[in-house]
C-alpha cells in the first residue's frame, strides 16, 4: 500500500502555506515602493491568513475518520515530513518576500510573482489529492484548491486593472 494522507493533513500543510504566504505578502509589502503597491500586498496577506483560518476551521469539522492518520507512523515522522514540505514548497520560508519577488518592485510585476506563487499552490494541492482517498476527505482538500482560484482570479482582475 502506497502512503495515503486524510484530510487533516493535508489541511494543517494548508494552513502552514497559507502562514507562509501571508508572511511572504507582509515582507513583500515592506519593500514596495508606493503606498498603493503596500496596500495590494498587505490586502493579499489578509487574504492568506483568512483562508489559513478557513483550513484550521475547516479541519476542525473534519469527522473523526478524516481525521485519522492513514500511514503506520509510530515515530512521527510523516508530521515532520508534511511541515517540511509545507515550508519548502510555494512561499517558502527559506526565501524572504523580497527574495521570492526578485527585486521587482512595480505593482503589475509583484501581481504576475503572485499568481505564479498561487499557481504553484494549485499545482502542489493538486499533486497531493491522489493520495487522500474520498473516505479520508478528499472533498476538502478539493475546496482547498476552488480557494486557490479564487486568489488567482483576484489577482488576474487587479492585474488587468493595473494595465
Amino acid at each position: 500500500m502506497g502512503i495515503r494522507f486524510s484530510a487533516g493533513e493535508v489541511l494543517a500543510v494548508a494552513e502552514q502555506i497559507e502562514r507562509n504566504g501571508a508572511t511572504f505578502y507582509e515582507a513583500a509589502a515592506e519593500q514596495a515602493v508606493t503606498a498603493e503597491v503596500q496596500k495590494m500586498l498587505r490586502d493579499l496577506s489578509q487574504w492568506e491568513s483568512g483562508h489559513q483560518a478557513l483550513f484550521a476551521s475547516m479541519r476542525e469539522q473534519l469527522s473523526d475518520r478524516e481525521r485519522e492518520a492513514v500511514t503506520y507512523d509510530p515515530d512521527d515522522q510523516l508530521a515532520g515530513y508534511l511541515s517540511a514540505v509545507a515550508d519548502t514548497q510555494v512561499f517558502s520560508r527559506a526565501r524572504t518576500g523580497a527574495d521570492l519577488l526578485g527585486g521587482q518592485q512595480d505593482e503589475a510585476a509583484m501581481i504576475r510573482k503572485a499568481i505564479a506563487l498561487e499557481h504553484e499552490s494549485i499545482a502542489f494541492y493538486m499533486s497531493m489529492r491522489p493520495l487522500v482517498p474520498p473516505r479520508l476527505g478528499q472533498a476538502h482538500l478539493d475546496t482547498v484548491v476552488l480557494e486557490e482560484y479564487g486568489h488567482v482570479a483576484q489577482l488576474t482582475a487587479r492585474l488587468a486593472a493595473v494595465r
